[in-house]
């Protein structure tokens, strides 16, 4: 049996890339709870802004999560400047 060789290295590009996706999937699943509001299309600006204000509870809870999240895609990002190769192999 002959020893394992060198673990493989690769940019750091395909797992940001993977990680990235991650993130979308994320993001996408916040706006699943943000239902479309019920005004009729004639209807003025200040019914459409009555509905809106029913909705503040969950429009301020995406926009929060919404950034709680962009902060730590970009957190993860900033990381992978210093991330000049990753190995292709499991850890331990």
């Amino acid at each position: 049996m002959s020893p394992p060789g060198p673990a493989e290295l690769f940019r750091p590009d395909r797992l940001l890339t993977f990680s990235d996706g991650v993130f979308a999937v994320a993001i996408t699943l916040l706006v699943i709870d943000v239902h479309p509001l019920a005004v009729p299309p004639d209807s003025d600006d200040f019914t459409l802004l009555q509905a809106l204000w029913g909705m503040r509870q969950k429009l301020f809870l995406f926009a929060f999560t919404f950034i709680i999240v962009g902060m730590s895609w970009l957190g993860h990002h900033r990381k992978f400047t210093y991330i000049a190769r990753v190995t292709g192999g499991s850890c331990g």
